[in-house]
């Protein structure tokens, strides 16, 4: 018990009026952890029937391999919209102190979007391994649905 890091403990019987006493040693260290952290980059702005990108960093700041991570991305429109988007990405092994940056890259239809509708997509991303969140980080792109098109009238004079 006590604090994390190496004990120590040896093993030496011996006989003492006909009981044997045992002396434990040995070096036992911490189990390796991971430890992930993640930061997201986005756009303030994005044009409907464009693509989006967004940046993820995952960073293992522990002492072991994180392997097994997977970003998962989610999209509504407005916050209480249903989901638009949602993709999910396969991360190689991260060693400790090392980071590994990702691009997800959003196909904006604008068959999927209202243009009455909220005039914002919020994201999410989480991290997961084995079903068990690691980390989440959420943002929101404002949504441009370009100007509507001005049919000009037609010029009738002679002159």
């Amino acid at each position: 018990s006590g604090s994390a890091g190496a004990r120590s403990a040896k093993l030496v019987p011996s006989t003492n009026a006909g009981e044997v006493e045992a002396n434990l040693s040995g070096t036992a260290t911490a189990a390796l952890g991971y430890r992930a952290k993640m930061a997201i980059k986005y756009p303030k702005k994005a044009k409907v029937g464009k693509k989006l990108k967004i940046t993820v960093t995952v960073t293992n700041t522990g002492t072991g391999t994180l392997n097994g991570a997977a970003p998962k991305y989610t999209a509504k429109q407005g916050k209480t919209g249903k989901t638009k988007d949602s993709k999910r990405l396969a991360l190689p092994n991260i060693a400790a102190g090392k980071q590994i940056r990702k691009t997800i890259t959003v196909n904006l239809r604008k068959s999927r979007f209202k243009k009455s509708g909220k005039k914002s997509l919020v994201q999410k991303i989480t991290l997961t391994r084995q079903g068990t969140q690691l980390a989440a980080r959420s943002g929101t792109t404002r949504l441009d649905f370009g100007q509507a098109k001005i049919r000009r009238p037609r010029d009738v004079s002679n002159s």
